[in-house]
Order: structure tokens, then C-alpha cells, then sequence
């Protein structure tokens, strides 16, 4: 599928298939770094129509959108980058949860901060998880978040019923939970996959029989 993509496609699109880890890292961090710079400013103008007197600092989606369009320059042509692509990426998702969760306190847990943690939340997961083949990392991150989320809600102070930062709190956590157990059956289903293609190489060999495919070109 991913060969009939041009190059510069290939290159940011993570494959789960048993390769080379730090390549997968590395077109990760590429995509992540092309949604922090198209997004950042694409929800800075809807958060300003929608919610005119909500605190953020000026120029801070300018900055998100430079940093990440600096991250994607730097993943071609940084040979540190391209060797430690997990820790560049690490430090964009805490980085991006740290600075939502800032807002949500800031912005006294109002409804489209409290609903673009979430997203935050959940869409820094998600991507992480293309860039692992083990489970520890993303449970770090998600526990991390948890913790940042509940801080928030307990550090605001919403001038609607308090009933809301406990029930924030929840709908993190589970959330994360939820996000940890969709995790788990995809690299479970991935990990099969791999050993079914293993097991389907070794029966060919021993058969001594094969597959093969030809694109005509167009």
C-alpha cells in the first residue's frame, strides 16, 4: 500500500510491521509536527470567535505553529533528530498536555478548554502509540496526563456548580483508559499479525513455494 505513496508521503506515515522502531519514531514525530503547526493556529482562531474573553497569552499559537514547523525541518535534516526521534517526540506531546492543562486553570474550566484537553489528551496518545511496539511508554503518558488533568481541575475554580472539576477529573481518567485499552487490542493484533507472517514464511519455505505481486505501471 505504502509503496504506490510518493516518498514524501512515505516518510510520514508510521507502519506497525515489526521494522525499524526509530524509523517508525521518526515519520511519527513528522505527522505530529504538521498537526501542532497547521492546528495550533486553526484552533487559536475558533477558540477567539467563540470565547472572546478566555485567557491566552498573544502569540502562543503562532509560537506552537513555528515549533512545530522547526520540528518537521529538523526530522529531515538533524542527523541528532533522526537518531533520537523519541525524544523529540516525547517532549512535543508532555509539552503540548503540560500547556493545556495550564489553560484549563487559567480559563477556570470553562467548557472549550476543559472539551480541548480532552482532545489534547487523547490525540497526543494517540499519536505516541504509533511509535511503540510496548505498552510502557503510552502508560506513562497517559498517566501523566491523568495527573495533569485532575491538578487542573482541582487547581481551577469554575463559577458553575463544583460538581464539575470532580466529574472532569473522571471523564479524564476514563478516557485514558479507554484510550490504554484500544491500545492494547491493536498491538495485540499487530503482534499476531507478525507471527502469522513469520509462520506463513516458514511453511513457504519449507514448501519451498512463494508469493509474489507485479504493479503494471499506468
Amino acid at each position: 500500500m505504502h509503496s504506490r505513496l510518493p516518498a514524501a508521503l512515505q516518510s510520514l506515515i508510521p507502519k506497525w510491521d515489526g521494522g525499524d522502531v526509530r524509523v517508525n519514531a521518526l515519520r511519527t514525530l513528522r505527522m505530529g509536527a504538521i498537526l501542532v503547526a497547521l492546528l495550533s493556529l486553526l484552533y487559536g482562531v475558533v477558540y477567539s470567535m467563540t470565547d472572546p474573553l478566555a485567557y491566552e497569552p498573544p502569540l502562543t499559537r503562532l509560537l506552537q505553529a513555528v515549533v512545530g514547523g522547526m520540528i518537521l525541518v529538523a526530522s529531515y535534516r538533524s542527523s541528532w533528530v533522526k537518531r533520537n526521534p523519541h525524544v523529540l517526540l516525547a517532549l512535543m506531546v508532555y509539552g503540548l498536555i503540560v500547556w493545556y492543562g495550564v489553560l484549563v486553570v487559567y480559563n477556570e474550566l470553562r467548557a472549550g478548554y476543559a472539551l480541548g484537553y480532552l482532545f489534547i489528551m487523547l490525540s497526543c496518545a494517540m499519536l505516541y502509540s504509533l511509535a511503540w511496539d510496548r505498552q510502557g511508554p503510552l502508560i506513562r503518558l497517559l498517566g501523566f496526563a491523568v495527573l495533569v488533568g485532575v491538578g487542573s481541575a482541582l487547581l481551577a475554580q469554575p463559577d458553575a456548580d463544583p460538581i464539575v472539576p470532580p466529574v472532569f477529573a473522571l471523564i479524564v481518567a476514563s478516557s485514558a483508559l479507554v484510550m490504554f485499552l484500544a491500545f492494547r487490542v491493536r498491538l495485540d493484533i499487530a503482534r499476531e499479525l507478525i507471527r502469522s507472517e513469520h509462520r506463513l514464511g516458514q511453511a513457504e519455505r519449507l514448501a519451498e513455494t512463494g508469493a509474489w505481486s507485479y504493479i503494471v505501471d499506468e
